[in-house]
């Protein structure tokens, strides 16, 4: 059983993908425990992936993409979710609570808005994600959408923001990461 307190945890709001990447360094100390670790990116070609929880009053967000950490007993195949902006449940949660608050998969969505899986070793993320956060600037103004990190960019290889390319869902565009594109219903019977 992976034991992880919320509140000791490294979070800077609107950097998911780097508050993932910070917790999977912590939990790869679990990685002999039996468990298959693993990031999640949800986007898809719209930009536009409804999540519900991430609100006080559970309403749905609209965001861009979201990151989030999926992990899984080898042996009995439970499965956890780790989501830093969720309000109502534990953390990290069972997968089954997660996905029917978040996810709502009795809502019918418009093709825009259905979701998209990248789901990535964690292993592998942590050796090829980089981003110098040049993506959370706005353009015009020149000012941060939302104030960065107070530690240092994370930058691996040649690339300095692949963050992106990791949200691409088009299984036809080879950017060279790692992970699996799946759709959600290959997400849901994966991991239940």
């Amino acid at each position: 059983e992976i034991v992880v307190d919320k509140a000791d945890q490294i979070y800077t709001h609107c950097y998911c993908e780097e508050n993932i990447y910070k917790l999977v360094e912590k939990l790869s100390c679990y990685k002999d425990q039996n468990l298959d670790i693993y990031v999640v990116f949800i986007s898809n070609g719209a930009k536009m992936i409804p999540i519900w929880g991430h609100k006080m009053d559970n309403s749905v967000c609209i965001w861009d993409y979201h990151v989030i950490s999926v992990v899984q007993n080898k042996s009995d195949k439970k499965t956890v979710v780790f989501d830093f902006d969720v309000n109502d449940l534990k953390f990290p949660c069972d997968f089954n609570a997660y996905v029917t608050l978040c996810f709502k998969p009795e809502v019918s969505l418009k093709k825009e808005f259905q979701r998209k899986y990248r789901v990535i070793k964690a292993e592998d993320y942590m050796k090829t994600f980089s981003s110098d956060r040049s993506h959370m600037i706005n353009k015009k103004t020149g000012l941060w959408n939302a104030e960065p990190p107070t530690y240092d960019p994370i930058l691996h290889g040649t690339s300095t923001n692949n963050v992106f390319d990791f949200c691409c869902m088009d299984p036809n565009v080879d950017n060279g990461l790692p992970g699996s594109i799946l759709s959600e219903s290959e997400f849901f019977k994966r991991y239940k």
